[in-house]
């Protein structure tokens, strides 16, 4: 039989897995639309801690990909 708190610790790290992801598509949508309005004339330019951040986690999305559809050459 299967150790309960095992499963249950893996099922809390799913969950916070899934809230941190959200919460990053979330940022990145927010910079994303800050870098087009600025683009557009709409609004101020995002900073470059903005940047580089939404940089970093494109960076990571794309690794993970790549990680996920075995295409990555290690």
């Amino acid at each position: 039989m299967p150790n309960t708190p095992n499963l249950e610790n893996l099922a809390l790290a799913v969950a916070a897995e899934r809230a941190a992801l959200e919460n990053c598509r979330q940022e990145n949508y927010e910079i994303f639309g800050k870098m087009m309005a600025y683009q557009d004339g709409r609004g101020p330019a995002p900073t470059v801690e903005e940047f580089v951040h939404w940089r970093n986690s494109i960076q990571q999305i794309i690794f993970e990909k790549n990680l996920d559809s075995g295409s990555m050459d290690l």
